[in-house]
């Protein structure tokens, strides 16, 4: 399913308190390989380009223990909430070469 993926977007997802689905995410953001299997072929062993992108307005959306690394959080200050001007600055310096 995403075996040959480059880019896993996961829009409004919701951490699960299941310690199995933790372990599945951890493993597809870490691990160097993975096995595909297409129908009716032996599996095979690839290598993972994967890299996930987790989208939610929730406040639990991976289940991030306090010394895990694979997790980067960007929380937006609420005082720019709304504030247009701020993001289309974001936009503008991300589309003309950065800082």
């Amino acid at each position: 399913m995403h075996a040959t993926a480059l880019l896993i977007f996961a829009d409004e997802a919701v951490s699960s308190s299941r310690r199995e689905d933790a372990s599945v995410l951890k493993v597809k953001i870490t691990e160097p390989f993975e096995i595909l299997e297409n129908k009716g072929r032996d599996p095979v062993q690839i290598h993972s380009c994967s890299r996930v992108i987790i989208a939610t307005n929730e406040s639990h959306a991976a289940p991030i223990e306090l010394d895990d690394r694979r997790y980067f959080v960007n929380e937006v200050n609420p005082s720019k909430k709304s504030d247009r001007k701020f993001f289309e600055a974001l936009i503008h310096e991300r589309d003309n070469g950065g800082a």
